[in-house]
């Protein structure tokens, strides 16, 4: 979806956190998807390694694929003690649909008709509103228009 200026967006109030995180980076980087706060204290050796080796990897690129021979311990361990397994690859990027108590905004009707807010706009403009229509070429897809001289 995007944001337009019709767009609600939440207040500041709804936007102020009570207390921000205090880890860095690479912890947090190596725990995001367990809530790093949690397992920072019931497994910190394991938590610990995989950060280490994500601050190390590669002048601080923090690549994760360097790091799976350490992100396997903490994954069973975390499964184990706090019973969360690791989603798989690509759930933070698929869609999740939520309820929310806002109303939802009115949907535009579709298809638009261009023409008719061609002419809206057109009709709307000054008499004497300057159009030159020898600055718009005819759309050609099928030629190069790096290559046309017309």
């Amino acid at each position: 979806m995007t944001a337009s200026a019709n767009t609600e967006l939440p207040s500041d109030s709804e936007l102020v956190v009570p207390q921000e995180l205090t880890l860095s980076t690479p912890w947090l980087k190596a725990v995001v998807v367990y809530m790093g706060a949690k397992c920072e204290k019931e497994m910190n050796v394991e938590v610990t390694d995989y950060a280490k080796c994500l601050d190390d990897c590669r002048g601080g690129e923090m690549l994760i694929p360097y790091c799976r021979r350490l992100q396997y311990p903490l994954d069973i361990c975390v499964e184990e003690k706090m019973g969360i397994k690791r989603p798989m690859v690509g759930y933070f990027s698929k869609l999740h649909v939520h309820e929310s108590q806002k109303e939802q905004p009115p949907r535009p009707e579709y298809p638009r008709n261009y023409s008719e807010e061609f002419s809206k706009v057109m009709d709307e403009l000054p008499e004497n509103y300057p159009i030159k229509l020898d600055n718009y070429k005819r759309y050609r897809p099928y030629y190069n228009t790096f290559t046309e001289n017309d």
